[in-house]
């Protein structure tokens, strides 16, 4: 690490995050703030002290830091501006936003003093609120599914239920796996919370919304997963509440005891009648007849 990328990664990382305390938590940000907020002053960007970048022992990787740092010269250079997403971030209690997806290129960025930046302001799950809801269930029995890798499909080489009615499918552009309604109801009323996961920061309301016009009812959902420190306590409260956990993939369903710590890895064939064999192969298990 040179002297320039030790002292820039010192200030505003290291030195920023003890300044701002344990103090400053996500606070959720308003529609018209996530709408209208969009290019912001540099020094209103904290790095996330769940993020690897903000770990010493781990850091930065300064070949991508560096790489950026030569394309917003070149950039400046031309007078253009750079090709690259908005960073996306939220709101922080005490002022600012606290970085959840662009690190090196916020870094690359300070180290040529841009002044401002792009910015998605995004509200994610507290893993305080997913506990919450797990705790409260009265069932001890779960499986969860990946947005992202399972429900949404594109139609073609999975099978995908109709889109919704207008004006709706303007909102709702992204295609659900076939028959997911009716899957989440028969495993709602064979004792399962149903929860639906994402890495990504679609919000809560959005991926509700998807799934209700599917009639798709979920019981717990979560979001920015990758924002979630290993240490959030959200494993530890499904553990101690479900004595079932089962994930559904697309190719097997994964069957876990979590008082045994034994798990079945249960196979199924990722086609149209996904949705069928999922519940079929829950049932068998259920009743200790599963063909694997």
């Amino acid at each position: 690490m040179d002297k320039e990328s030790q002292d820039i990664y010192q200030v505003y990382v290291l030195e920023d995050l003890k300044n701002l305390g344990e103090l400053s938590h996500p606070v959720r940000a308003g529609l018209l703030e996530r709408l209208l907020v969009r290019n912001i002053s540099l020094n209103r960007l904290h790095a996330n002290p769940d993020d690897e970048f903000s770990d010493p022992a781990t850091g930065p990787n300064y070949e991508i830091v560096g790489n950026y740092r030569q394309k917003f010269v070149k950039c400046r250079m031309y007078h253009i501006k750079p090709d690259t997403d908005p960073l996306t971030v939220e709101k922080l209690s005490t002022g600012g936003y606290r970085l959840l997806n662009g690190h090196h290129r916020w870094m690359a960025m300070r180290m040529i003093n841009m002044k401002r930046t792009r910015i998605t302001i995004v509200n994610t799950i507290p893993a305080s609120k997913i506990i919450s809801a797990i705790e409260k269930s009265e069932n001890d029995k779960c499986i969860s599914f990946d947005l992202d890798e399972v429900l949404i499909c594109d139609g073609k080489s999975v099978a995908a239920d109709r889109s919704p009615r207008f004006p709706f499918n303007l909102i709702y552009r992204e295609r659900i796996r076939q028959s997911i309604g009716a899957c989440f109801k028969e495993l709602g009323r064979l004792g399962f919370d149903i929860w639906v996961y994402t890495g990504s920061y679609r919000s809560k309301g959005y991926m509700e919304g998807l799934l209700r016009h599917h009639r798709a009812k979920v019981d717990g959902i979560m979001n920015g997963l990758k924002a979630k420190r290993p240490g959030s306590g959200i494993s530890k409260a499904f553990k101690d509440k479900y004595k079932v956990i089962v994930h559904a993939d697309n190719d097997s369903v994964v069957w876990i005891d979590t008082g045994t710590r034994e798990f079945e890895d249960i196979k199924v064939s990722s086609d149209d009648d996904w949705a069928s064999q999922v519940i079929q192969k829950v049932r068998q298990q259920m009743s200790g007849k599963v063909t694997r």
